[in-house]
């Protein structure tokens, strides 16, 4: 695991001498004046972008780092999508394709949608949020013959109509050679990532021009599982595909999203010609290579895995309108997400025998505000067991070790809970790693191996009679394979509800932690649980998976 750094920005503060009004009272004007100066300035290049990124504001905003550029329009509350639709022009079937997704997924009766290009006017014209949740537009290439499938050079990145002279207002027409698998997705995302960052995106999404989409649904699923800046870093998601010749596991091009960062990253951090290099296959595979990209990032990488969510169709048939509409139509009527898309949740990843994933959480009966724990809080269990020597001896080292009481930040699960138990002035519990062994603590022929009947989930003791302090004792035989772990997060999630814990973490008794480096990971890598979600109607469940992808 890399070490992470965590980057603050101080904020100082000017007193102003009560003798010295007039003077105040003079600066004050002159900063009004400098501040209607900059205005004007600002309303007269945001006028002059007119949906076209030219060589010299490419130079002047890849000059600095990306976590440096100024985000002029960072007034959304809510997460807002950028959806690029790829499409293509002067072909009579993918013409008239666009035009009967207007009239279904995109029509202008579907709230909390616009397209780009009415998002962009809406907000130069009132420099105020445009409402948008989801904004559209139709992605082109519109370059002539001459030009290259990947932007890489100092020409325009976009250009006013397509190559047959023809403009349509819903539509960004890339500077690039029309093309599907060698360079069109990364020019987009290095096009959206730019205007993103000056006009308030948070996700970047590419889908197919046959990839049916509800926004009703689109919308629920945005404000359920995808949080804004700045607790958005490096997600990328969509229904998951493996490949065993890269040996990864990335989103197919029927629909995938990311992260503005992400998508800065490959489309602007790499080069072209560093993406040639980087394909795995004997031949360019879009989703596969852009899944590629986006692992190359040299941090952790969250993937959203979205399998069976049931937002989109994607289906050979729905190339045809008949079909198209027909899905459109059917979808439009579902009343939202399912309810608990079981075998969506039953991929957990493993990297250096850790596991993590965040806890489930009742929208309805729970406040997920957590009033106690500000930072996020995980909870390692640390598998073993009792009764042999050698795990016995293990437990005392990594007590001198790994969780010793000198670490900052650290405290035992038990001492905790007592601690919350005790906070009746409510302050935060300083403890952001909480910890405890994990034993499976029955009798070997009385008890089963994965707890599932009325039985209490923990005991006070072991088989043996023997207590430990920092151990919670599971209600099943021991074991390894066969339902210890799925009994772990079976308890840690219930306690997790009441004690304002935001991960859970397996880990093995043998695997190596420095304490430190994950306290820093955490508050650089995990969001806590910020918001208090609420439903209508019925009870609904929030699921976020995070996968360890490096």
């Amino acid at each position: 695991m890399p070490r992470f750094q965590l980057f603050q920005r101080k904020h100082t503060g000017v007193a102003v001498d009560n003798q010295r009004k007039k003077k105040h009272a003079l600066l004050m004007m002159i900063c009004s004046l400098a501040l209607a100066m900059m205005y004007s300035s600002l309303s007269s290049t945001a006028s002059t972008f007119d949906r076209q990124l030219s060589k010299g504001f490419l130079q002047r905003f890849l000059k600095q780092p990306f976590s440096k550029q100024p985000r002029y329009y960072n007034v959304a509350h809510r997460s807002k999508v950028l959806i690029g639709i790829f499409s293509t022009s002067g072909i009579e079937k993918y013409d008239h394709r666009r035009e009967y997704i207007r009239e279904t997924f995109v029509n202008s009766a579907e709230e909390h949608l616009c397209s780009l290009n009415e998002y962009l006017n809406t907000i130069e014209s009132t420099r105020a949020n445009a409402g948008c949740e989801i904004i559209y537009t139709f992605v082109i290439g519109a370059g002539d013959s001459d030009r290259p499938t990947d932007h890489g050079d100092d020409e325009p990145l976009t250009l006013p109509y397509d190559q047959h002279g023809k403009s349509e207002p819903d539509c960004t027409y890339l500077n690039i050679r029309e093309n599907i698998e060698q360079g069109k997705s990364a020019t987009w995302l290095k096009y959206a990532s730019l205007i993103g960052r000056q006009y308030g995106f948070d996700y970047v999404m590419k889908v197919d021009d046959d990839t049916v989409l509800t926004v009703p649904q689109l919308v629920q699923f945005t404000r359920e599982e995808l949080p804004p800046v700045p607790y958005n870093t490096r997600i990328y998601g969509g229904p998951p595909r493996p490949s065993r010749s890269a040996n990864t596991l990335y989103a197919a091009g029927e629909l995938y999203f990311m992260s503005l960062d992400l998508a800065y990253y490959v489309g602007n951090e790499l080069t072209a010609q560093d993406r040639v290099d980087m394909r795995t296959a004997k031949r360019p595979v879009e989703d596969l290579d852009m899944g590629t990209y986006i692992y190359s990032h040299p941090y952790p990488i969250k993937f959203l895995n979205m399998y069976r969510m049931g937002i989109w169709t994607h289906e050979g048939r729905t190339k045809e309108e008949e079909n198209y509409r027909m899905e459109w139509n059917t979808r439009r009527i579902e009343e939202g997400l399912p309810v608990h898309p079981d075998s969506q949740w039953k991929q957990k990843a493993k990297h250096n025998s850790i596991y993590y994933d965040s806890i489930y959480y009742d929208a309805v009966h729970h406040d997920v505000s957590n009033p106690i724990a500000k930072k996020t809080k995980v909870l390692i269990g640390i598998f073993s067991a009792s009764g042999i020597e050698k795990y016995d001896h293990r437990r005392e080292y990594i007590r001198e070790t790994a969780v010793n009481p000198e670490e900052e930040h650290l405290c035992s699960l038990q001492e905790y809970m007592y601690r919350v138990d005790h906070n009746e002035k409510g302050i935060e519990i300083d403890c952001e790693i909480i910890y405890t062994f994990v034993i499976g603590g029955a009798n070997d022929f009385e008890r089963p191996e994965d707890h599932g009947d009325d039985e209490p989930l923990t005991l006070t003791q072991d088989r043996h009679d023997n207590s430990e302090a920092d151990c919670t004792y599971l209600n099943i035989r021991e074991n390894m394979e066969e339902g210890k772990l799925a009994t772990w997060f079976k308890y840690a999630s219930q306690i997790g509800y009441q004690y304002g814990i935001d991960y859970v973490m397996k880990a093995d008794d043998d695997t190596v932690l420095t304490i430190p480096q994950l306290v820093q990971f955490t508050r650089d890598e995990l969001p806590p649980v910020p918001y208090k979600t609420t439903t209508k109607n019925k009870k609904k469940f929030i699921h976020t998976q995070l996968l360890f992808a490096r």
